[in-house]
């Protein structure tokens, strides 16, 4: 079956971005569903819809698609490789048979009759636009207080003597040597001293695609594909490349300087979900998602975040999502976010991670601290696990080969490297178990479960 083709939507600005992704404008609320035409609704919303099935085969799904809606309807095992995008023809909806959601391009009143007719088996959301989750920009002020903090750390090792030393982790003291083998998040989390390789596993990276031509992952990808329309699989902004060497680059990289990449023998798949400006429709990423699904994969990372919003700081369809994923034996895998200006303001955890069913993974630095952008856990949303996201180095776009960046996207794909390794070490640990390891075997860390929840991962 042929792909449809898929309308280009207006992107926000810089400004608009920026308000996107703090869940602030000029307007002081979120768009009501009746007001979909609004000034902020074009801003941040595509003019789709996401239908969230809860209980329903397929056939029932797109049943109560044709007949309650009379949308035009195809689902995605009708396209090749389970590689559908969403709908651009108005009056038509694609299922995502792996997700168990919808995509739907129609007008409202047309969508609101399938709300009417299901009874309340299911919720209908606007579509959002998506973004990168980091490489958070560090500017001179943090960088300077980022030195600032490791002084004081050096400092009070050497004030302390021997005395201290002893008291601090044993992986605190090795991550703040100089090593030049492997980067300090290696390091941390104890990946450099594992004997697991991430051999037999399939992990996928949804993101900005990846660099086919760098010489650390050009042989390391098995199975790629772009869902962001007229564009290849190949990364230009440098991102997707930056966490896809993290989550699986050599254990041996060919570039020059230490390793960074944690699970180096994993079966790697890359779904380009984001244009080459870091952003997206939200259908993109579940095109995505229910690609890499549908392919087998058995963990999924995304540093990928939409906006905060109080009035709904859980969206339905990523913890109905979560769950299929989790009640199949997978693990989805996503960067908390990078809102927060510690000490002074902290922000709670952006969608997807925000959902109870998708594994959020906050960023620390050295001093195993919470890292200063890193997302805050709430009564709503929590930070599940940790992991290194302040300079961190890995690979980037040729010429450069390597870069050093910070964010919780960094965090994210180390720990979806390092559940590789713990599938690999544990046959049979999958889904909802391999989450309970990862949180048990955690090292325990200074700060409160809502910065760091239940600690550092750490490889088996």
């Amino acid at each position: 079956m042929t792909t449809p083709v898929l309308r280009r939507k207006r992107r926000p600005g810089t400004r608009e971005a920026a308000e996107f992704r703090s869940g602030q404008s000029d307007s002081e609320s979120e768009p009501s569903s009746t007001a979909m035409t609004s000034e902020l609704a074009r801003r941040f919303y595509t003019g789709r819809y996401i239908v969230v099935f809860r209980g329903h085969s397929t056939s029932e799904a797109v049943f109560a698609l044709k007949r309650a809606s009379g949308l035009q309807v195809a689902s995605s095992s009708d396209f090749d490789r389970h590689a559908s995008i969403a709908p651009g023809l108005m009056g038509s909806a694609v299922y995502l048979e792996s997700l168990g959601v919808a995509i739907a391009e129609a007008p409202l009143d047309q969508v609101h009759q399938l709300g009417i007719s299901a009874a309340n088996r299911l919720q209908i959301v606007p579509e959002r636009f998506m973004f990168t989750a980091g490489s958070l920009r560090l500017d001179r002020d943090y960088l300077e207080g980022y030195r600032a903090g490791v002084k004081a750390f050096v400092d009070d090792l050497l004030a302390h003597g021997e005395s201290a030393s002893r008291r601090l982790p044993a992986a605190t003291l090795r991550a703040a040597e100089v090593d030049h083998d492997s980067t300090w998040g290696l390091l941390k989390t104890e990946v450099s001293a594992s004997r697991q390789t991430g051999r037999g596993i399939k992990l996928a990276i949804l993101d900005t695609g990846y660099d086919q031509n760098h010489p650390d992952l050009s042989q390391r990808v098995a199975l790629s594909r772009s869902f962001v329309p007229g564009v290849s699989v190949q990364d230009v902004s440098g991102h997707g490349t930056h966490c896809l060497g993290i989550a699986g680059g050599l254990h041996k990289p060919i570039s020059d300087g230490p390793r960074y990449g944690c699970a180096g023998e994993a079966e790697l798949m890359v779904g380009k979900v984001l244009g080459d400006d870091g952003s997206g429709d939200e259908g993109w990423l579940l095109n995505g998602l229910n690609w890499a699904l549908e392919n087998g994969a058995d963990i999924v990372s995304l540093s990928i975040e939409g906006p905060y919003d109080p009035a709904s700081p859980v969206l339905p369809q990523y913890e109905a999502i979560g769950t299929r994923a989790l009640d199949a034996g997978r693990l989805i895998i996503a960067a908390a976010g990078n809102y927060s200006i510690r000490p002074l303001l902290t922000r709670p955890v952006a969608s997807p991670a925000c959902a109870s069913t998708i594994m959020s993974v906050g960023a620390i630095g050295p001093d195993d601290r919470a890292a200063s952008f890193s997302c805050v856990g709430t009564s709503a949303s929590a930070v599940d696990l940790s992991a290194p996201g302040v300079s961190i180095e890995s690979s980037y776009p040729m010429p450069r080969t390597r870069k050093v960046e910070s964010g919780t996207s960094m965090a994210a794909p180390l720990v979806a490297g390092i559940a590789a390794l713990h599938m690999q070490a544990t046959p049979g640990l999958r889904g909802k178990a391999l989450w309970d390891t990862l949180v048990t075997t955690a090292r325990r860390l200074p700060e409160g479960p809502s910065d760091i929840g239940a600690g550092c991962a750490v490889a088996p």
